[in-house]
């Protein structure tokens, strides 16, 4: 028996299969950047494999998949050959990070930062800041979670207040009376 389709419902089918492949392919994007290599680019280099620390001095750009680190200096700690900790400096140290291609980037700056891979942390610590759709944070402290765009802001000890600045959504043409 030869099966018969309605009129359209192949273009639907490929619609439905396309949407069904977008979608994955977005979450396999936020995940894939820990599976990406790491590039270290800089002026100079320091390995000790025995301890397992490098550093990194001069225009040092680290990249992995959608995120970027910039800094003066850079040690990257390893244990058991496995990256634990990232610790840059510079006036100012700065990261930027893509999630997927639509996502909006969001970039941060301070004194000097920490990355802690496995827990997704990004701590920016001195004259801090980050952005986001043009709503910036701002602090001495600033910890980021980078796989769940989590953020917590302030001094340990009372220093400097949190400062926020959120923009407005701008109203479309329909929404007006």
């Amino acid at each position: 028996m030869k099966r018969v389709d309605k009129p359209g419902s192949f273009f639907i089918r490929i619609l439905i299969y396309g949407l069904l492949l977008c979608t994955a392919g977005v979450s396999f994007a936020q995940t894939l950047g820990k599976k990406q290599p790491m590039t270290v680019e800089a002026d100079r280099a320091e390995l000790n494999e025995r301890t397992g620390v490098s550093v990194y001095t001069g225009n040092v750009v680290v990249t992995q998949g959608g995120m970027t680190m910039k800094a003066e200096r850079m040690s990257l700690h390893t244990t058991d050959r496995k990256l634990t900790r990232i610790v840059g400096t510079g006036k100012p140290a700065s990261f930027k990070q893509q999630a997927s291609r639509n996502a909006t980037p969001i970039s941060g700056k301070a004194q000097k930062f920490i990355y802690l891979p496995k827990k997704n942390q990004l701590t920016l610590i001195g004259n801090a800041s980050l952005l986001k759709d043009d709503n910036t944070f701002n602090s001495e402290r600033i910890v980021y979670n980078t796989a769940n765009e989590y953020v917590s802001a302030g001094s340990k000890a009372g220093g400097k207040r949190v400062k926020i600045v959120i923009q407005p959504e701008e109203e479309s043409e329909d929404s007006q009376p």
